[in-house]
């Protein structure tokens, strides 16, 4: 017996049940592309972090090390780009000591250069070379820019941003006040200048503050500055071995599909926002390592730099031989005109900071690598520019000779 007809139905559906099926199915729908619209919204929210993270830790990286070299312009600007993209409270407070310790810094050379005018032809200074030997030099003239000096019988034309460190204390301790406030600006210089020492800076930013000064934050400042230096060196290759192959068992579908630029961009971005969650540091260090050289691959030279900056943060690494080691392979794999004109300008930059660190042959090998790029580039702008460059950091290289 038809089941159907024992009932007393007919086998078909009514108008309201096909209605409500089809409804659901539209609702189903419209949920499964709103759900893939917020997967979407939360994967590209996670790689802005990652870029905002990377971009404040380059940031403040860059704000000391240009505070090290005595440009205090560039580091103000590095300063200002980290406070755009700094969140969290610890960021902030971060961001605030470094600019503490910039203003205080200003001042330090504002006096010193103030003082250093005043001098007159024939004065003598008397240098601390050492502990134990002392030098008198004799002043010639000030200059913009610096001060001429007699030093052993030779007339020598001194920089503010390369002079001697011995030379700029001698001069600091003729033109500050002996009070509380100048013992915490000449900690300023102390703390971090490349040749200053930082537990001379503690002792004055101490003696300070028992006086009373409020000095928290320059003193938290030099606990990070000193914890910074104490970063262990790269890990040996053959320390790495297993972590190498863990990494490329781990994401070896990206590696797969990672054979063209956007694969290797793709891959390279991934990598960089899992290395901070790792607390493996042969992993880690691994992962950024492949992040650099696959960013690098891919032409994508802010993502490599940021590699680099993130190493240095848990390693003591050459940085300028690691960029111009990622610029040299950018630059084989790039094939476009933006790829070379991009190359060329980052050549250039990092000609110019190994230039200040008076590491001749690096800058050397980025200026050639500029030239390179900028050939094959076919601009004529980005060939005369580099050919300008060229000129000014060589010129600049002679005056400090």
């Amino acid at each position: 017996m038809n089941i159907y007809a024992h009932l007393g139905r007919q086998p078909h559906a009514s108008a309201d049940g096909l209605d409500r099926l089809g409804g659901g199915r539209r609702i189903l729908r419209i949920l499964l592309v709103s759900w893939g619209i917020l997967i979407q919204i939360f994967i590209a929210h996670g790689a802005e972090e990652t870029r905002r993270t990377a971009t404040y830790r380059t940031a403040v990286t860059d704000a000391r090390r240009w505070m090290s070299k005595r440009d205090l312009e560039q580091a103000a600007q590095a300063l200002r780009l980290a406070q755009e993209n700094a969140r969290t409270e610890e960021e902030q407070q971060e961001v605030q000591r470094l600019e503490v310790l910039l203003e205080y810094l200003r001042q330090f050379w504002q006096l010193t250069i103030k003082g250093a005018q005043k001098l007159q032809a024939g004065q003598e200074i008397e240098v601390e070379v050492s502990r134990y030997k002392r030098i008198k030099v004799a002043v010639v003239e000030p200059v913009a820019g610096g001060l001429t000096l007699r030093v052993e019988g030779v007339n020598r034309l001194y920089r503010w941003e390369s002079m001697p460190t011995e030379i700029v204390l001698a001069l600091a301790k003729r033109a500050l006040a002996k009070d509380n406030v100048s013992k915490v600006v000449l900690g300023a210089f102390l703390a971090v200048d490349e040749k200053g020492d930082r537990a001379q800076a503690r002792k004055l930013w101490q003696e300070a503050q028992q006086a009373g000064l409020d000095v928290g934050p320059l003193l938290a400042e030099l606990d990070a500055a000193e914890a910074a230096a104490k970063k262990p060196p790269p890990p040996k290759e053959s320390e790495l071995l297993e972590a190498e192959t863990a990494v490329k068992q781990e994401y070896a579908r990206a590696y797969a599909r990672a054979t063209t630029a956007p694969g290797k961009e793709e891959l390279a971005r991934k990598l960089l926002a899992d290395a901070q969650k790792t607390t493996d540091p042969l992993k880690r260090f691994v992962m950024l390592r492949e992040a650099r050289d696959l960013a690098a691959s891919a032409c994508e030279l802010r993502m490599a730099s940021s590699a680099i900056e993130q190493m240095a943060q848990h390693h003591q690494v050459d940085i300028i031989q690691m960029k111009l080691q990622m610029l040299q392979m950018a630059a084989e794999q790039a094939r476009s005109p933006l790829h070379y004109r991009d190359v060329t300008l980052l050549s250039l930059n990092l000609a110019e900071e190994a230039l200040r660190n008076r590491r001749q042959a690096d800058a050397q090998a980025a200026l050639r690598l500029a030239k390179q790029t900028a050939r094959n580039s076919k601009s004529r702008d980005l060939m005369l520019q580099t050919i300008a460059a060229e000129e000014k950091l060589l010129g600049t290289q002679q005056k400090k000779k």
